[in-house]
């Protein structure tokens, strides 16, 4: 499997210009809410846009990682905007995915993404899918110069979910993902990097946070803080995945990050894991991502009550 580029784009983008503007201008239709893919970033660049295909049937999840070791990440909304509105013909030879926005549904907790496709739409799809060989990614290559990060004074949490879940920690890495019947591709090897050195045994009050807007790490932390929580280390992670029941249908579930264990990667930066969804999403598979990262709001963050 490898990614393949298929053709280059440098475009102008305008990241203040409403997306209702650009919509309304191209004739879209059908029209999705705006307002659920918010553009996160300020000012106006010039940037190089990548159509890819991968040649082959592929998950969300190998997307991104391939993406991710050729340097390049997968556009936003208001991106894939732009680079119709310079090129109007761009979508005649299939969908082009954004992955680079996404909404999870306060409903039902799955995520979405917009897709590009005949005859002139954005349509929104779940985000993790199996996707077949005539969906284009488009992907922005190179790092964005004089563009701020929108930031809001406030953070609010549109997901609190609770559980009370005793937690074994004299338990070995082994013996957790066995029982947790963990996507096989997770070995010893994938956790090792994260130790532990607790051995006590004890019940927990463990909350799912999701946030309405993207966070960083240290800001996700403060939140919990806040609300006297803690962020949950990775043995309560591999504790907690059996409760989240998955199925065949369950394949957009979003992912679950754990920041109170934090390791050092191959490329030598820091990095926390994750739990998300393998093999159609029948199974929890572990992951790791940089402890740097801009969380999204397809993400939920794994959180223990402190204790008094």
């Amino acid at each position: 499997m490898a990614l393949q580029i298929i053709k280059k784009f440098t475009i102008n983008v305008d990241y203040d210009q409403p997306m209702e503007q650009l919509l309304r201008a191209d004739r879209y239709s059908p029209c999705p809410k705006p307002d659920l893919f918010p553009s996160t970033k300020k000012g106006k660049a010039q940037i190089e846009i990548l159509l890819v295909e991968f040649g082959t049937k592929i998950w969300t999840e190998d997307a991104l990682r391939l993406m991710e070791k050729e340097d390049i990440r997968p556009v936003t909304l208001i991106e894939l905007l732009a680079l119709h509105t310079a090129n109007p013909k761009v979508h005649m030879e299939g969908p082009i995915l954004a992955l680079g926005s996404s909404s999870v549904s306060p409903i039902n907790r799955l995520k979405y993404a917009p897709v590009l496709q005949l005859p002139c739409g954005i349509n929104i799809v779940g985000y993790y899918n199996l996707w077949t060989y005539s969906c284009r990614f488009a992907a922005v290559q190179g790092q964005l110069e004089n563009i701020e990060w929108r930031r809001h004074d406030a953070i609010t949490i549109t997901s609190d979910e609770i559980w009370e879940i005793a937690v074994d920690h004299g338990k070995s890495f082994e013996q957790l993902l066995e029982e947790g019947k963990y996507f096989k591709g997770v070995s010893y090897d994938d956790v090792k990097r994260f130790p532990s050195r607790k051995k006590t045994k004890v019940t927990v009050e463990m909350h799912l946070l999701v946030f309405e807007r993207e966070v960083t790490s240290e800001e996700a932390i403060n939140e919990m803080s806040a609300r006297r929580l803690r962020p949950a280390t990775i043995k309560e992670l591999l504790v907690f995945g059996p409760k989240l029941h998955l199925s065949g249908y369950d394949v957009n579930v979003p992912p679950v990050v754990a920041l109170g264990s934090v390791g050092q990667g191959v490329s030598g930066r820091k990095e926390v894991p994750l739990l998300t969804t393998f093999g159609g999403g029948v199974s929890w598979g572990l992951i790791t991502l940089r402890l740097d990262t801009s969380w999204g709001t397809n993400y939920q963050f794994l959180a223990i009550r402190k204790s008094k």
